[in-house]
């Protein structure tokens, strides 16, 4: 008998390095790795900072193996594709996951359709409500106790009513241990 997991992980810091792209390249790697061990993927989106997967998992399969899989295989596939990235980022995804066991037939329905709905034309809805420029921004711990602007990522953020607003910028500043 199978079981459907709702799988959500982030990536290392929550960092928004998942552009278009590598989201893109990702979404064919977890359907590989999981046609490879077996697993049936039936619904993802891969976000800037995290990714949400369901998947039908044998009985015998635990969570463990099947994020190990995912995430390990995921990890060395993308740096090996995306070599510069590697350099600037170090690890690809966080540690740890969340893994929901789907019940019955009515919570698979609204799972898939969750899932489903986290992006709008292949961008994260999140930013969809935006009318002016917005700013997101984290600390980042450096080691030689130095300050400064780490990394700056922009993109246009299209509005409701189809207009286009000011380019959003997510900077992250390092602070001082």
């Amino acid at each position: 008998m199978s079981k459907y997991f709702h799988y959500v992980f982030s990536t290392y810091n929550r960092r928004p390095v998942l552009e278009k792209d590598i989201a893109k390249r990702l979404s064919e790697i977890f359907a590989e790795i999981c046609l490879e061990k077996g697993f049936n993927l039936l619904a993802n989106s891969i976000l800037m900072d995290h990714v949400h997967l369901l998947i039908e998992k044998k009985e015998n399969d635990r969570n463990e193996y099947i994020m190990k899989s995912l995430k390990g295989g995921s990890s060395r596939l993308i740096f090996n594709e995306f070599p510069s990235n590697r350099l600037f980022h170090r690890k690809l995804w966080g540690r740890g996951y969340r893994a929901y066991e789907i019940k019955d037939n009515d919570q698979l329905a609204q799972v898939v359709k969750y899932i489903n709905n986290q992006t709008i034309n292949g961008e994260d809805k999140r930013f969809f409500n935006v009318k002016e420029a917005a700013t997101f921004s984290r600390r980042l711990p450096i080691k030689d106790g130095e300050t400064g602007e780490a990394a700056t990522f922009s993109r246009r953020l299209p509005i409701k009513d189809g207009e286009t607003g000011e380019a959003a910028t997510f900077s992250r500043r390092l602070a001082t241990i």
